[in-house]
């Protein structure tokens, strides 16, 4: 115990010296701390020999992501990309590029334990777990994924004749505009199942409210995947259009750079104050996690559970009688610029997801 505590507190001491923001590494030469050698993990935070973790080692204590001072998940055959040189070895999702670590990690403290996964939670000296939005969250005050859940479409459950998903409950309801051809196609996706959309007509909508009128923060997630190209310069995976014209007031889109059909550039955006957090990313073929995270201050973008864009924004965006769409936009009063491809788990949050809660939502496939 007193060697843990001495190397957890050295390696403290060494990196808050120039940062006291969590500590991102490259490399395992970037978790060298005097004569001990460090790990780099795969999520990009630094672990260190501890024998009272299962898996033989620990994060410092100025990792990231709520994996400070946490053991790193036992070690697992390499099935994907490898990972960084060092003790044990570290299983990777080759879909999304993320680890078990961002998934499952344990520690224990005296009598108390904590284990964390994408599926249960129990904080230290706790025993309860409540399961919220398909996800496990811990009963300790701490939010659970559905607090906040103002939109939810799973595709788990296919809509109605008339084209009405079931809507969970406490949540706005989602339909193809009672018009059941415009409905996606139902298709095995990256949890559960996913709607199809064909690029042509299919949208899904949630009619205007005040729950999606965000004053103070907001976050927009889901799973999507491309599978053919689309006509125009951009295609709306989800938002909510804003006036006359081709404004949103938030918005998921990609834009087609240069005519290239590989790499897209994946758009974060409100044009009421005009504000994009974006990046290009290569989206044929592969499930791709998006999460578009406003907290009062900044727009952040993240993909596959790291933030990828970022913008300052302290002007909650403007809004009108527009419905909220996924699969589509509206533009000068006609539904159009549709998205060709796959959309899975659509999540839309009154309130701003910590990264920990990004993560855990990116591990979910």
């Amino acid at each position: 115990m007193v060697g843990r505590i001495a190397l957890l507190t050295l390696a403290a001491v060494v990196f808050s010296g120039c940062q006291s923001e969590p500590f991102g590494c490259d490399s395992n030469e970037q978790c060298q701390v005097d004569t001990a050698a460090g790990v780099c993990e795969a999520n990009g935070y630094c672990s260190f020999s501890d024998p009272e973790c299962e898996s033989g080692r620990r994060y410092s204590n100025l990792a990231g992501g709520g994996l400070a001072g946490l053991c790193v998940n036992t070690p697992a055959e390499t099935t994907g990309a490898a990972s960084s040189s060092g003790p044990g070895t570290t299983t990777i999702n080759p879909m999304t590029g993320l680890t078990t670590e961002l998934t499952t990690m344990s520690t224990s403290s005296g009598s108390s334990s904590t284990t964390m996964d994408a599926t249960s939670t129990t904080a230290p000296g706790s025993t309860d777990t409540g399961t919220t939005g398909g996800l496990d969250s811990s009963s300790t005050g701490e939010p659970g994924l559905d607090d906040g859940l103002v939109v939810y479409v799973s595709f788990d459950d296919p809509p109605t004749d008339d084209g009405v998903f079931p809507a969970h409950p406490g949540h706005l309801v989602a339909s193809c505009n009672n018009i059941a051809s415009s409905c996606p196609s139902m298709v095995a996706g990256m949890v559960g199942m996913a709607g199809q959309f064909d690029g042509v007509d299919d949208r899904i909508s949630v009619d205007d409210d005040a729950r999606l009128r965000f004053q103070d923060s907001m976050s927009m997630c889901l799973w999507t995947r491309r599978t053919g190209p689309f006509a125009g310069e951009y295609a709306l995976l989800a938002g909510k259009a804003y006036g006359d014209d081709s404004a949103n007031s938030y918005e998921f889109y990609l834009a087609n750079p240069n005519d290239n059909a590989q790499t897209y550039e994946v758009n974060f955006s409100t044009d009421a104050p005009p504000v994009s957090a974006s990046r290009s990313a290569e989206l044929t073929n592969d499930w791709t996690h998006l999460c578009g995270i406003w907290d009062g201050e900044a727009w952040r973008l993240y993909i596959n559970g790291r933030e990828s864009g970022f913008e300052p924004l302290a002007t909650a965006p403007s809004y009108d009688g527009h419905p909220f769409l996924i699969g589509a936009d509206t533009e000068s009063g006609s539904v159009t610029h549709f998205f060709p491809g796959e959309i899975d788990e659509v999540r839309l949050y009154e309130r701003a997801l910590s990264p920990g809660e990004v993560m855990t939502l990116a591990s979910e496939g």
